[in-house]
């Protein structure tokens, strides 16, 4: 995840209401997101940058992903 394990309630609780207003503002309605998380496979780097940002927002975080791709 990205929150790192020890954060205190207000700090999570500040991370998640940056989050929802992140989705609330990107999504239209509940079922758009729905569809979105369940049918598009792009939402879930959405979500992520969403978590990012408020990540580097709130805690003045730099997170990098690092991903290998293995492909045969």
């Amino acid at each position: 995840g990205i929150l790192p394990a020890g954060l205190n309630h207000q700090a999570q609780r500040a991370f998640y209401e940056c989050f929802a207003n992140k989705v609330n503002q990107y999504y239209p309605s509940t079922q758009s997101f729905f569809n979105a998380v369940v049918g598009d496979s792009t939402s879930q780097s959405v979500l992520t940058d969403m978590q990012m940002q408020c990540a580097a927002d709130l805690f003045d975080w730099g997170i990098e992903i690092d991903e290998t791709v293995i492909m045969e």
